[in-house]
């Protein structure tokens, strides 16, 4: 059975060795011995509540420790030293937080990757470069290393093919990643070598940009927007050379084409003297390469370099290179006037400042030219004028022949006891070219009016000469019957005069 004492005072000084209880010394002031509490609950208990801090302080030889209750900021201390407060190495508040001075120390493999709060961290606020730092376990054996953000750059190269300057990498379908060598983008341009193929929208560059779409090896060539907006540019050379403008229409070599709606079509051609319009089809082949390409069967062109006008030119290797048509679905009017129009119309005008003005008197409007040489002419006053053939019909009855051109087509003709007399028929006339024939050879009445005209002239001319001579003949007879004299009078009393 244990021993059992009971004091209510024990004093040192009782024993000059001090007082020994069960094998454990009480001497000046300090136990020597083990001590255990024992019991169900047992509990040590150091204070008595009090507003003062209480500490338990460890004597070292070389180094003393304490843990203590630090009253003004109601912590727990464990530190260095004997003194209460003084280096401390661990400060737990009344919330449970635990504050180390130094960095904690961590056996290796000790702390599980759950018990990292990577989301209560302060994001790095940066980019991240080759010397930040990552945590790895190294060869997965439990031992964690650092590891700098340049080696995980050169561990994910190492995993890609193709690898190479600009590529744009992919996904290889096996894990894997590839550069694709027809795929790049250098940090401001992105480059594409074969087709893109899909409905999703490429979009790019501002209202002002050049080309925004350019080709491999050219670029100065390529596509973007044309400088405003609703607008697509085409660029070779470093310079626009095609857009599509908003309500501008199509225009080539041209930053500010004529207002003039959708559908409109502008081309500048600069200083260039040049076809500005060739027309091709693969069926012609006319030959006259000296002036257009064999299968070039339309050309519009500059007339003069400085001056401009234009030239539109057909060629065929046919007979016919131009056909100016019109075709109306209202009424033709049918009015002879000044103030009318026709189913065709050319019109001539004359500059007036910023307006325009009528021809001046005489000035030719329309001419018509075999190749170089002018053959027609129509003027300001509505004369037409003709550098006609040579032929004359002085050898035939002119009126004879006029006559037979009436005869011939019986239109009007009203007859004459003198028509028995008329020795020209129709096949005369064609002969004469006074009318043209059918391809059969067959005569028709499509007159030569300028034919006509000089008949008309020579059958005057015949007519006067008769006239004379049929003057000279009563003045004769005349003279016989009645005397010079009285013949003389005769003439001047009808103002005939004679030629003499």
């Amino acid at each position: 059975m244990a021993s059992e004492i009971k004091v209510d005072t024990i004093s040192e000084k009782t024993s000059a060795g001090g007082v020994t209880i069960d094998g454990l010394l009480i001497k000046d002031g300090g136990i020597s011995g083990d001590v255990s509490l024992i019991g169900t609950t047992p509990t040590f208990t150091i204070g008595d509540a009090g507003a003062e801090d209480a500490s338990l302080v460890f004597d070292g030889n070389a180094q003393d420790y304490y843990v203590g209750l630090d009253d003004s900021s109601d912590s727990l201390v464990l530190g260095l030293g004997s003194a209460l407060g003084t280096t401390p190495a661990i400060t737990i508040n009344s919330s449970q937080v635990a504050t180390f001075a130094q960095a904690p120390v961590f056996p290796d493999g000790s702390i599980a990757v759950a018990d990292l709060d990577i989301d209560g961290a302060t994001d790095v606020g940066a980019a991240i470069v080759d010397a930040d730092l990552f945590i790895m376990d190294d060869g997965a054996g439990g031992t964690n290393r650092k590891v700098t953000a340049s080696r995980i750059k050169t561990y994910a190269g190492t995993s890609l093919a193709n690898d190479s300057n600009n590529r744009v990498v992919t996904a290889d379908g096996s894990g894997g990643l590839n550069g694709e060598a027809n795929c790049t983008f250098d940090g401001s341009d992105f480059g594409v070598t074969g087709n893109i193929i899909g409905s999703s929208h490429v979009q790019g560059g501002t209202a002002t940009d050049a080309a925004i779409f350019r080709f491999t090896g050219d670029t100065d060539c390529g596509m973007g927007r044309a400088g405003e907006a609703d607008s697509i540019a085409f660029y070779w050379g470093g310079e626009t050379r095609i857009r599509l403008l908003d309500n501008k229409g199509l225009s080539i070599q041209e930053a500010s084409p004529e207002t003039t709606g959708i559908g409109a079509l502008t081309i500048n051609q600069g200083a260039n003297d040049a076809k500005i319009i060739s027309l091709k089809s693969s069926d012609v082949a006319h030959g006259i390469t000296s002036v257009a390409q064999t299968d070039t069967y339309g050309v519009v062109q500059k007339f003069v370099g400085s001056e401009g006008g234009i030239n539109i030119l057909g060629l065929s290797d046919g007979g016919m290179g131009m056909t100016l048509s019109s075709l109306i679905a209202g009424t033709a009017s049918s009015t002879k006037a000044t103030g009318q129009t026709g189913m065709l119309q050319l019109v001539c005008k004359l500059a007036d400042g910023t307006g325009t003005q009528s021809a001046a008197s005489d000035a030719n409007m329309v001419v018509i030219m075999n190749d170089s040489l002018v053959r027609f002419i129509f003027d300001a006053e509505g004369s037409f004028h003709a550098d006609v053939e040579s032929t004359t019909y002085d050898t035939y009855d002119d009126a004879q022949l006029v006559r037979a051109f009436d005869l011939s087509h019986g239109k009007g003709t009203i007859d004459s006891k003198f028509d028995k007399f008329i020795s020209y028929n129709h096949e005369k006339l064609a002969e004469l070219k006074l009318v043209g024939r059918e391809e059969d050879g067959t005569p028709n009445h499509f007159v030569n009016v300028t034919g006509m005209q000089k008949l008309h002239n020579g059958a005057i001319w015949q007519q006067y000469e008769k006239h004379e001579r049929l003057l000279e003949a009563v003045y004769d007879l005349a003279k016989e019957a009645v005397g010079e004299d009285k013949a003389n009078a005769i003439l001047d009393k009808h103002e005939v005069k004679r030629l003499q």
